[in-house]
């Protein structure tokens, strides 16, 4: 399942990137897997506000809106583009920068500049896109049950 189709994802990295390599030079199969995993990250984030329908099997759209908005659609092409970039969002998550850890009651505190690597999102510019959506914390907390 994606936001965005293989064509849709063609049409915006043409018309906004200047080097789509990673992209054209994928099989078309590659390419809708790649969605898909993008389409995974962002079902996976702590979203403001709330489905517009009960029932409905995506995030988006959201809080009475009809249609998905442009900059998550963005955001998955932007993520897409990434993964088939080679950018691992496992292998990133790993190399988190950490500013501080707390051992009652488990707390680590990550670097504000690494926040979208531990949302799991590999690239840079599609955070700036989801941003506006996420509810955001600086902190992940770990509890054990």
């Amino acid at each position: 399942m994606s936001y965005n189709t293989v064509a849709e994802a063609l049409t915006y990295f043409t018309a906004n990137k200047l080097y789509t390599d990673a992209w054209t030079e994928a099989e078309p199969a590659q390419q809708t897997v790649a969605l898909n995993m993008a389409y995974n990250i962002i079902e996976q984030l702590p979203l403001k506000g709330y489905r517009t329908s009960s029932g409905q099997a995506n995030q988006f759209p959201r809080d009475g809106a009809t249609t998905t908005p442009a900059a998550i659609t963005i955001a998955e092409a932007e993520i897409a583009y990434s993964i088939l970039d080679e950018i691992d969002p496992e292998s990133e998550l790993r190399q988190l920068e950490i500013k501080s850890t707390q051992f009652t009651s488990i707390k680590t505190t990550y670097g504000s500049h690494a926040l979208w690597r531990a949302y799991g999102v590999p690239s840079a510019i599609a955070w700036k896109y989801l941003t506006p959506y996420v509810a955001i914390s600086d902190t992940i907390q770990l509890s054990k049950v």
